[in-house]
């Protein structure tokens, strides 16, 4: 029985730990300049989440390709305006991200 409960608070410890290296790497990427900085940060958000099983939070999901996880930026992103919604496509692997819903969201 103690043995359980000992995996337990351990578990629950490694969670928050991840959760609050998380919120730092999320931090570092909104308030560093450097694009080098920027990108490591990124990868190894990834990496956490993939080994912690957390979610990707949602500032950092608009500014990454899901695809490749490259920063969006003007130089690897085109980005249009298609009868209402946005559409994004990466130029490192050509994935195409359409945000809001456009026309038909709006019909009734």
């Amino acid at each position: 029985m103690k043995r359980r409960n000992k995996h337990r608070r351990s578990k629950q410890h490694r969670r928050s730990t991840a959760m609050a290296n998380q919120e730092d790497l999320v931090n570092l990427i909104r308030q560093t300049n450097n694009d080098l900085i920027k990108q490591n940060a990124v990868y190894q958000l990834v990496s956490l989440n993939r080994k912690h099983r957390l979610k990707m939070p949602n500032l950092v999901k608009t500014f990454i390709c899901i695809k490749c996880y490259k920063l969006r930026n003007a130089k690897l992103f085109r980005t249009r305006i298609k009868h209402g919604q946005i559409i994004q496509t990466c130029h490192f692997c050509n994935y195409t991200s359409r945000i809001g819903g456009g026309p038909k969201s709006h019909r009734v």
